[in-house]
């Protein structure tokens, strides 16, 4: 029987991206994510580490910032290494497969990516809301 490893969340980037390259070459850029749950004095938030890879990673580095509101859909990741003592480490990740900023805004690339300035690109069209 197969798994199903999915989840999609709501939040505001809690720091702004950061893009790095593999070894191999493949672009990788690493947030984190603020989720509010419950309202008034039972509002909690829940601080999420989101990945994404390749063209995704190019895009957030270039198009969100600290306080970006973005839907976000992925799949959980925990990771497992040993530490410089021996001692085993766990890291719990959301890898992104799709983000789609949810407030429309002028902005500029903060890198020369090709994207172009203006509105951010939205290979889909307008969004009907």
């Amino acid at each position: 029987m197969a798994g199903l490893n999915s989840c999609n969340f709501i939040g505001r980037v809690g720091k702004s991206p950061e893009i790095r390259s593999t070894q191999g070459g493949k672009d990788v850029c690493t947030f984190s994510l603020a989720v509010d749950d419950g309202w008034g004095d039972n509002k909690k938030v829940t601080w999420l580490s989101l990945v994404t890879w390749d063209k995704l990673a190019k895009f957030c580095s270039d198009y969100l910032t600290k306080g970006s509101l973005i839907f976000v859909s992925g799949k959980l990741q925990i990771r497992e290494w040993d530490d410089k003592e021996g001692v085993k480490r766990y890291s719990t990740e959301i890898v992104a497969s799709n983000i789609q900023m949810l407030e429309k805004k002028q902005v500029e690339p903060q890198s020369g990516s090709g994207y172009g300035s203006g509105q951010v690109p939205d290979p889909d069209g307008d969004v009907p809301f």
